[in-house]
């Protein structure tokens, strides 16, 4: 069966350009190195998500919308975007 051509032009963008990575916050753990103890997040992977389904994590529109501009914009093959610690999204390029 094919894919529904999808009624938002900005959405398909990035689901033609981009694989989007969703992780959650698992905690903080302690790294010890030669400067001293160094606190560093960790993720859980949780799923690779389309531009669409990406709004079960992200329910502000406004912002989901910004992210995607930013995205579009900077043109990098990695784009990672930490939202509120909680929630990690990395964007790689096709």
């Amino acid at each position: 069966m094919p894919a529904k051509p999808s009624d938002n032009g900005l959405n398909a963008q990035i689901n033609k350009y981009y694989i989007i990575h969703v992780y959650e916050y698992k905690g903080s753990k302690t790294i010890a190195t030669a400067k001293g103890d160094k606190a560093v997040n960790e993720y859980y992977p949780q799923e690779i998500v389309s531009a669409n389904t990406l709004s079960r994590y992200l329910p502000d529109a406004k912002m989901k919308i910004s992210l995607f501009n930013d995205v579009l914009e900077a043109g990098a093959d990695v784009y990672t975007r930490l939202i509120r610690k909680r929630l990690k999204i990395e964007f790689r390029s096709k």
